[in-house]
This record gives C-alpha cells, sequence and structure tokens, in this order.
C-alpha cells in the first residue's frame, strides 16, 4: 500500500512540474501573442482639412478620421459638408454657419468626394458669387 501511494504522489508531481513548465515557460518560448497582435495592428490617423484644402486629393486607410473645418468670409454661411459615398465615408458629426465643420471616418475600401457649398447671407441682392468646396478621398486597407 505504502508503495503504491509513493508512485500515486510521483505521478502527481511529475504531472505538477509538466503543468508549470508548460504554463510559465512555454509563453516566454512563443513570445507574447497579444503584443505581436497589437503590433500589427494600424493605429488611427485624423486628417484635418480646411479651406486651403479645396481641390486636393486624401488617402486614408480604414478608421482613420477626416476633421473637415470651412470657415468665411464673414457673409458667407456653409452648408453642412456631405460624403458621395457613405458606405466608404461615414459623417459622425456636422455643423453648418458661418463655419462648418464635420467628422467622418473610414469604413470601407473605396472613393468618395466630401463636398459643401458657400453662400453670402446677402444673395441675391449683392450678388456676390457662391464658393464650393470639393475634396476627393480614397480609402485604402
Amino acid at each position: 500500500m505504502q508503495l503504491r501511494r509513493g508512485r500515486f504522489m510521483a505521478a502527481a508531481c511529475a504531472m505538477s512540474a509538466v503543468l508549470t513548465v508548460t504554463a510559465c515557460v512555454l509563453p516566454g518560448l512563443l513570445g507574447n501573442t497579444s503584443s505581436a497582435l497589437a503590433s500589427t495592428a494600424r493605429s488611427t490617423h485624423t486628417v484635418k482639412v480646411t479651406n486651403v484644402d479645396n481641390g486636393r486629393s486624401f488617402r486614408l486607410h480604414l478608421n482613420d478620421r477626416l476633421e473637415l473645418t470651412l470657415k468665411g468670409p464673414a457673409v458667407y454661411v456653409w452648408s453642412m459638408p456631405v460624403a458621395s459615398n457613405h458606405v466608404v465615408l461615414n459623417r459622425i458629426s456636422g455643423e453648418s454657419g458661418g463655419t462648418a465643420t464635420a467628422t467622418f471616418v473610414a469604413v470601407k475600401k473605396g472613393a468618395s468626394n466630401v463636398s459643401a457649398a458657400g453662400n453670402p447671407s446677402c444673395r441675391p441682392a449683392c450678388m456676390m458669387p457662391s464658393r464650393l468646396f470639393r475634396i476627393a478621398v480614397t480609402v485604402v486597407h
């Protein structure tokens, strides 16, 4: 009986040692997989766009943000900026007025234009022309 108990205890200790080595050593040999996965994930970027960027083209990656701010001249009122392809660029906030703002998120690979119109508040009496703002955006992976 004593011999059986001894063999059982030896087997239990051996199994415990294997589990300890597996739990403590194996992750070190494999490397930290969670940080390896995190390092391959790309962080998001925010691209800031203003009136001076009118007519330009921008390249975004998935989940990047585009923040648009359009100001003045003082007599102009800007429409809310819109994306031509909402499947590619999703507007998550926006405002129209003397200063128009909008934030878009790149949600799918593809192309979209972002546009807004500035109209003089004195129109039509002052005969000032409207202003069109437009940029092209391409979303890549």
